[in-house]
């Protein structure tokens, strides 16, 4: 079994449901939670958010 530590990315963290998601995000320790609002990362930009899984290594993504 992996002690890999899940990273999940949280896109769209400035708005309504991706703040709530930093809230809960707090309840689970197990997980790492990077959180990006549009100035931060772009969805619309491919090579932008392929560099950032990769240099993350995310496992998880919740686009709000």
């Amino acid at each position: 079994m992996s002690n890999h530590k899940k990273n999940i990315l949280v896109t769209g963290a400035g708005g309504q449901l991706g703040q709530e998601f930093s809230i809960i995000a707090e309840q689970f320790h197990q997980y790492t939670y990077l959180f990006t609002r549009k100035e931060d990362l772009s969805i619309d930009d491919h090579a932008a958010v392929s560099g950032y899984f990769d240099q993350h290594k995310i496992d998880i993504c919740i686009n709000c």
